[in-house]
């Protein structure tokens, strides 16, 4: 029948009718018998954060069934900084970072954090200490974090085009690798690499 079903094609015939694939756990309002999600037992994204999880216990009798809901023990999801940081420096963010850690400390035991930071300029994004950032969150119990990070290139006069601008595949390659902390040493070795590669490429075409 495939995972969409209208529960009007759920006959009144079934003492209980449980339903998967729906993350949050709820009971469906349709008919005389009980039909729920019991949900998933762990929060999977994002989405789920600050949701509680629960296992169904049901119990079949003579008049139908009789359903508790149980809430599970799950591993906590928080969103530590959600901030706009056009403007602000590669220091001025790890401030806000471990102020709003601090803040938090009390709670952020066996959590798993995200670090959500929009409109960060390229070079300043390659100047926030994510050691820094480990350890205090470290320190405070977290099990994991998740820095989700989106970047701007301030492009000069000279080189703003008309309708959408794409960047030469040396400069693609420039902006990729300045933000990889473990090719630091070797980044002219890889650029001239790069430089090599896309010339013969141009001549073949």
């Amino acid at each position: 029948m495939g995972e969409n079903v209208d529960v009007r094609q759920i006959p009144d015939s079934f003492s209980y009718v449980a339903l998967g694939h729906v993350h949050r756990f709820q009971k469906i309002e349709f008919g005389t018998h009980p039909i729920y999600y019991s949900g998933s037992s762990e929060r999977t994204d994002w989405s789920e954060e600050g949701e509680a999880k629960y296992a169904v216990e049901v119990e079949v009798n003579e008049g139908g069934a009789d359903v508790s809901p149980i809430e599970l023990p799950v591993r906590n999801l928080k969103t530590l900084v959600d901030a706009d940081c056009e403007g602000f420096s590669g220091t001025r963010i790890l401030e806000l970072i471990l102020k709003a850690a601090e803040a938090e400390k009390s709670s952020l035991n066996g959590t798993i954090v995200r670090i959500k930071l929009e409109n960060v300029d390229h070079d300043e994004s390659r100047r926030i200490d994510w050691t820094e950032v480990e350890k205090t969150l470290s320190g405070y119990g977290v099990f994991d974090f998740k820095p989700q990070v989106r970047t701007t290139i301030l492009l000069t006069e000279s080189v703003h085009a008309k309708g959408q601008y794409v960047f030469p595949p040396s400069k693609e390659f420039e902006f990729y690798i300045s933000g990889r902390e473990e090719y630091s040493e070797i980044t002219k070795d890889l650029t001239r690499l790069a430089e090599e590669i896309i010339r013969e490429a141009k001549e073949r075409l």
